[in-house]
């Protein structure tokens, strides 16, 4: 009950958007909380040792590549903050989540986007911020109470939640609130969080919501128009976003990373370094100072041998969570899994607080310990009383009599 409680109070911490009016960076702050839930979760839950020592092998493979860097600007604190932040990312995984644990996190992502756009809403009533960012291309970006790329982020969480809510909880409520979701996503023009989504929520609801021939032929035709619909509505700017192939300055940060990872290939500069290797110049052209591309970033932090490692191991962490008889080896689960992996290539998806939440998501969903409910309890104590009150002796039985009378 207490880490139900505290996962809520994160998820509405992070869809407030607290730094909207209270000046601080809320980064260190929910991973703070993140750190905290993932062991509070693992106080309360069966921990799941195999996922633990995968975590524990990543981290230690991170302080290797620390100890090997000829970085010479490498700094321990910095390492060990940094070092605090990777490991909150993937607590969550190393326990199994309950039944309840489960129905929570789906309500909870399924919500967040939603949370978001009304609180978004309220801040540009109140005049604190608009609801909609213009970026560069001139195209409206629907933002909320973060930025477009963290409702973006939200969006690909809540859609896949909710169609998932559709399938294991109620398809009558979850479906339109999937729905919903993926419009909120659209709008903020989020391309590859939007194409990731588009790929689970299909495979989700045409497998395992709708199992109907005729039901999917309708479905699909009733897209086509709804399509249209909205394109006519919202058209132009947002289909200037998504028929952009601009990488927003992106690629001017990845050739300095590249210069610096070919600098130092095989032990990088230390975990938590990347941002002091940007120039200026191109932070400013750029107008962010992160990679957008985990796979580069950690390369450049931990060399081409850490960063194989490192991800080889957050694989196998996927893989061991899979391989459990609960997940019944379900695509979805490694369709979710493959979606964190791709969203590494474009966008912050580890150094985030929220996007490593679809593999929490798959593991929550897919590898719950399910509670039976108090009438299939009870049938099977009924079954299991039948059975042994075939085989055991009553009197007027003659072996009973054999072996008992005196």
């Amino acid at each position: 009950m207490l880490f139900r409680y505290a996962l809520t109070f994160f998820i509405l911490f992070v869809g407030v958007g607290v730094d909207n009016f209270v000046h601080i960076d809320s980064n260190p702050v929910e991973k703070s909380m993140l750190f905290g839930l993932g062991m509070l979760f693992l106080f309360t839950r069966k921990v799941r040792w195999d996922v633990l020592i995968l975590i524990v092998l990543m981290l230690l493979m991170t302080l290797i590549s620390a100890f090997l860097s000829s970085y010479y600007n490498l700094s321990f604190n910095r390492y060990v903050r940094s070092v605090f932040s990777l490991s909150a990312t993937f607590l969550l995984l190393a326990g199994t989540p309950t039944e309840k644990d489960r129905n929570t996190m789906i309500r909870l992502l399924t919500a967040l986007p939603i949370i978001m756009v009304v609180m978004g809403s309220i801040y540009e009533v109140v005049g604190i911020r608009t609801l909609f960012y213009v970026d560069f291309l001139g195209a409206p970006r629907l933002q909320g109470s973060s930025i477009p790329a963290g409702l973006g982020t939200a969006g690909y969480l809540g859609s896949v939640a909710a169609m998932l809510g559709a399938a294991f909880l109620n398809k009558k409520i979850y479906l339109p609130l999937a729905f919903v979701n993926l419009i909120i996503l659209v709008l903020s023009a989020a391309r590859m969080p939007l194409a990731l989504s588009v790929a689970i929520c299909g495979y989700v609801y045409f497998v395992m919501v709708n199992r109907s021939f005729l039901m999917r032929a309708a479905s699909v035709g009733a897209v086509i128009p709804a399509a249209a619909g909205f394109v006519l509505l919202f058209g132009e700017s947002i289909l200037t976003r998504f028929g952009s192939e601009s990488l927003s300055g992106r690629d001017l940060i990845w050739d300095a990373l590249q210069r610096v990872a070919d600098a130092y290939p095989y032990f990088g500069i230390g975990l938590g370094h990347q941002i002091l290797v940007i120039p200026g110049d191109v932070a400013f052209l750029a107008q962010t100072m992160a990679a957008h591309n985990e796979y580069l970033r950690v390369t450049v932090e931990t060399g081409y041998v850490g960063a194989t490692v490192i991800f080889a191991l957050i694989a196998l962490m996927c893989v061991a969570i899979w391989l459990r008889p609960a997940t019944g080896r379900n695509f979805a689960f490694v369709l979710m899994c493959v979606s964190f992996f791709v969203y590494c290539r474009t966008d912050n998806a580890i150094s985030s607080t929220t996007t490593p939440f679809m593999l929490a998501l798959a593991s929550f969903v897919f590898s719950a310990r399910l509670t039976r409910t108090s009438s299939q309890a009870k049938e099977k104590r009924q079954n299991n009383w039948e059975r042994t009150s075939k085989l055991a002796p009553t009197p007027g039985n003659e072996k009973w009599n054999e072996g008992y009378h005196i």
